[in-house]
């Protein structure tokens, strides 16, 4: 049996996500004996929620309805007692507000069966489309 320090096979990823929506990252890690993995927030353990909850072994934290202040320095922590590996990655939780016309549709007479053009347009901070 060959023993080996943790090497994490598979990191979490940098992220834009929208305020409200679910964050998902992922983390893997092989090493004899088989690592555990645990997760950093901006230097903190990342503890359970009713929002933040682990899959078997930790390999995935989600946490569902992202708020701006769930932006920040994520962790993965892959650990045995051969030393520990660590991969980081950037969340940017971004408050999208909701879309305002640049210039808003208005009341037009029309001839029935003629053409009519009614320009609308609208716009939204959505950065990430």
């Amino acid at each position: 049996m060959c023993l080996a320090p943790p090497r994490i096979v598979l990191g979490p990823e940098n992220q834009n996500v929208k305020i409200g929506s679910t964050l998902t990252l992922e983390c893997e890690a092989d090493g004899n004996p088989l690592p555990h993995i645990w997760w950093k927030k901006d230097g903190q353990p990342v503890n359970e929620t009713s929002q933040v909850f682990f899959t078997d072994d930790a390999i995935e934290l989600t946490i569902d309805h992202v708020e701006v202040s769930d932006s920040g320095t994520y962790v993965c922590v892959a650990e045995n007692e051969l030393g520990i590996a660590e991969v980081e990655a950037e969340v940017v939780v971004i408050n999208v507000g909701p879309p305002r016309f640049l210039f808003e549709p208005y009341d037009l007479d029309a001839i029935e069966g003629t053409t009519v053009e009614m320009p609308c347009k609208a716009e939204n901070d959505d950065i990430l489309q």
